[in-house]
């Protein structure tokens, strides 16, 4: 399998001087984690919405006036479109990388990210090339007993907690043990882009339509709702109970085992 078959294409890039501002809203509206920074043709940088996060410290004010240049993560590790999907996944593990930007004859063509390597694990498990156990149950990928906030936290409390702990995904419980939301980095970095305070409660930036998967189902269904639905982390629930969680991180490390075997 070619990068090229499961690569990302058309791809949205930034310049270099664009501000922090519009790069927040890009990656909220596209609902992207990461872009190329593109200057005279050429990819001098990538960006993500971690960068971003990190960058504005936690408030709107944090990305005024400053440029993508400033916190972009620069050289760039590419890969080409006739590279093997199994050469461009060794990049990515071993370097520990979120994406690889692909370059071809006229520039940039594309881009080759975590997700599209989820997409192709699942597209090789349905065309049934891959053997062994690529298939277990959720439960075996996921972190269990996750750190969860309430729907009362403040938004700036929650992201002190995400930053300071390396969460992407914090489940809101209410009171009574009930899931009631999911806060991602997305959700915060939205919040950013739209310059709103975030001296308010986490319901109000939540997302409450949470999906979710219940021990006891299998990986390919896992990855088939983390991209149906573009998310990338599924709480795992035993009888409606908040069990554990596992992200597009946890499938990424099994596709990528099983795609190396395959």
């Amino acid at each position: 399998m070619k990068v090229a078959d499961v690569m990302t294409t058309p791809v949205r890039s930034l310049a270099p001087g664009a501000t922090l501002e519009a790069a927040l809203a890009l990656l909220g509206s596209e609902r992207i984690r990461h872009v190329p920074v593109v200057d005279s043709g050429r990819v001098v940088g990538v960006v993500s919405d971690r960068d971003l996060l990190a960058a504005t410290g936690g408030e709107a004010a944090g990305a005024r006036g400053r440029a993508v240049a400033d916190v972009m993560h620069s050289p760039v590790v590419t890969s080409a479109p006739e590279d093997t999907l199994v050469t461009a996944s060794v990049q990515m593990n071993v370097r520990k990388l979120g994406c690889l930007p692909v370059l071809g004859d006229g520039g940039l063509v594309g881009i080759l990210t975590e997700t599209d390597l989820v997409r192709a694990f699942l597209r090789a498990s349905r065309a049934g090339r891959l053997s062994g156990d690529h298939d277990p149950r959720v439960e075996t990928l996921q972190s269990p007993s996750p750190r969860t906030i309430g729907p009362d936290t403040l938004l700036q409390t929650a992201l002190t907690v995400a930053r300071s702990e390396g969460f992407r995904h914090l489940p809101v419980v209410a009171k009574d043990g009930k899931l009631v939301g999911m806060l991602s980095d997305r959700d915060l970095c939205r919040e950013l882009g739209a310059r709103a305070s975030l001296d308010r409660p986490v319901a109000d930036a939540m997302s409450r339509d949470v999906v979710t998967v219940e021990v006891g189902e299998r990986v390919t269904r896992a990855a088939e709702l983390l991209l149906e639905h573009h998310i990338s982390g599924l709480p795992v629930l035993r009888a409606g109970v908040l069990e554990g969680i596992v992200s597009t991180n946890d499938l990424v490390e099994h596709c990528l085992r099983t795609l190396w075997e395959d």
